[in-house]
């Protein structure tokens, strides 16, 4: 069922990193997946990003949906371990930067141990990535 989001509640500057990260990494993923197109395939491609905020009973869920590069099988495990990347560290003429690793890992904790949250995703390589982010409502403190 959804549900009318009047508001989102959460620690604004941490909220805002982890969306941050996500859409970058988004960003950075149609990238690499337009870079591995052959020429004549290119001019198809239209990298898309798409966010949807939906209210659900027992809070918001965000969904971040990108088409592009996707996540190995031998890589979801490896996601939000500390130091993981899938980011390459050199990459000749390439406008691809490399990653420290730290990005998702941060992100888990902020979601699930500053907002008791929860952070999980769906992908297909080379056929895009949906990350989900649920917040529990705001909870109200019951007087004495």
């Amino acid at each position: 069922e959804d549900i009318r989001v009047d508001n989102l509640y959460g620690i604004k500057v941490q909220i805002t990193e982890v969306l941050y990260n996500l859409l970058d990494n988004a960003y950075e993923a149609i990238e690499a997946k337009y870079e591995g197109l052959k020429e004549e395939e290119k001019a198809n491609y239209k990298g898309k990003i798409k966010i949807i905020v939906n209210g659900q009973i027992r809070g918001v869920i965000i969904e971040i949906r990108d088409n592009g590069i996707g996540i190995k099988g031998e890589d979801k495990l490896k996601i939000f371990a500390p130091f993981f990347t899938t980011k390459s560290s050199y990459k000749p003429l390439s406008k691809i930067k490399s990653g420290t690793g730290i990005g998702m890992y941060v992100a888990k904790r902020l979601i699930e141990e500053s907002h008791k949250g929860r952070i999980w995703f769906e992908s297909e390589y080379n056929k895009g990535t949906t990350f989900y982010i649920e917040l529990p409502k705001k909870r109200v403190r019951k007087s004495k």
